[in-house]
């Protein structure tokens, strides 16, 4: 069986040998020195220790390249659960916001807000004409201050 899965060279033997191994098998003495041929002392392989080195060594490196993938798998899977609930909680704190900001944008508590601070409805309103040219440096500055001096030719 071992010569099958090439630890052991096979053999061949010959007829005689073959009948003088049938006689053995059936004594005590056959057995004993079967089982010693089993013992991994006497093992010898069919492949040589050339063949067995880049195998082992490639064995090793597969398996520490797995290790590495596995570590890496987890520390993954722990950033994900951190980011998770680092998205829930500003998912919380948006909520929030939102809820703050449509509360300060309702028009009764804008209202009272301006009352306590003193704020009074304009006393006069000013119509700005549109413009389809782009207006000069200083040109609405100019605009305004006629309006609100009265005279048309100084600013």
């Amino acid at each position: 069986m071992l010569a099958r899965l090439g630890f052991v060279k096979r053999r061949k033997r010959s007829a005689p040998a073959r009948k003088a191994k049938r006689k053995r098998a059936g004594s005590r003495v056959g057995l004993q020195d079967r089982l010693a041929r089993l013992a991994p002392s006497h093992w010898n392989f069919s492949l040589g220790y050339r063949r067995i080195m880049p195998a082992l060594a490639a064995a090793v490196a597969v398996a520490l390249g797995m290790a590495v993938l596995r570590i890496d798998l987890i520390r993954s899977r722990y950033e994900i659960g951190v980011n998770f609930s680092t998205d829930r909680r500003l998912n919380d704190d948006i909520a929030l916001l939102t809820a703050r900001m449509r509360e300060l944008r309702d028009p009764l508590t804008l209202s009272r807000r301006a009352d306590e601070l003193g704020f009074v409805p304009p006393q006069q309103l000013i119509d700005l004409p549109l413009q389809t040219a782009p207006p000069a440096p200083w040109a609405t500055a100019k605009r305004l201050a006629r309006l609100a001096s009265g005279r048309s030719d100084q600013p």
